[in-house]
């Protein structure tokens, strides 16, 4: 009898099943690594699961399901790939301090303003010590990254 696996299936040596189980119940294990190390031990424990019903017991999108299933199978990490292109030219200190400007009210700046655009959030960046020269683009794409829209907002 020839035993047949799908490409779902993930055969795991039990040292390796052991060690996402580990990761899984750890506490300390950052969320999208518990939450892979699952997808990897239920793809081992339920081989004849479909992407849905893996994406429906994970509560993750299926196009998630097939990303973290193909890294798993050629590279066996769960952590993310290496980033694209040139390092960041800055670090996320800078940013949070960008973001958190500009989840305030230019009033509590002394700015007569409803809300910031990206060019005021530029010019009162300048006026802060201890961030750099930022342009008004740069700005606007970390806001647009962390979902953050202060022209939009209205007080």
């Amino acid at each position: 009898m020839h035993s047949h696996h799908s490409p779902r299936s993930l055969q795991l040596t039990p040292n390796t099943l052991n060690q996402l189980q580990k990761l899984v119940q750890a506490h300390r294990t950052p969320q999208a690594i518990a939450r892979r190390a699952q997808l990897i031990e239920i793809s081992h424990t339920h081989p004849d699961w479909s992407t849905k019903q893996m994406a429906r017991a994970l509560n993750r999108h299926e196009s998630w399901v097939r990303k973290w299933r193909r890294r798993w199978n050629e590279t066996h990490l769960l952590t993310d790939a290496p980033r694209s292109g040139a390092p960041r030219r800055f670090s996320s200190e800078i940013r949070a301090q960008v973001t958190a400007l500009a989840c305030r009210l230019p009033r509590s700046h002394g700015i007569p303003l409803t809300h910031w655009s990206r060019a005021e959030l530029a010019r009162q960046a300048a006026c802060t010590p201890s961030l750099p020269a930022l342009s008004a683009n740069t700005i606007g794409r970390w806001l647009t990254a962390e979902q953050i829209r202060p022209w939009r907002f209205h007080s």
